[in-house]
């Protein structure tokens, strides 16, 4: 059953996960590393959830109207975002008291 979560975001998203620079350092950073692997499939499982569910915004417009109007409950911004714009997103969802999460992929 989808969660009923309305997310708005600044395009579309898409994973993206890093590998480590070095092999050396692998071993070491597996226990780290495999905590933010399940953290990024799970917010793309729930993404995937809300996605087909339909229940989500797309765009910057639409996003400053939900934030006003009170509708939305999560903003998701891609790192691909400008900086000011993230930053208006981010102050007008303050006001709205709305979760902010910052997507670590970009909207391509």
């Amino acid at each position: 059953k989808p969660l009923g979560l309305k997310l708005l975001v600044d395009g579309r998203l898409v994973a993206c996960f890093c590998q480590p620079r070095f092999a050396s350092l692998a071993p070491a950073m597996s226990a780290k590393a495999s905590k933010a692997n399940k953290a990024a499939d799970s917010i793309n499982a729930r993404l995937q959830l809300v996605m087909r569910s339909g229940k989500y915004q797309l765009g910057y417009k639409t996003t400053q109207k939900t934030l006003r109007q009170g509708k939305s409950k999560l903003v998701l911004i891609s790192n691909n975002c400008p900086a000011l714009r993230k930053s208006e997103i981010e102050y007008y969802a303050m006001l709205a008291k709305v979760g902010v999460h910052h997507f670590h992929g970009d909207n391509n």
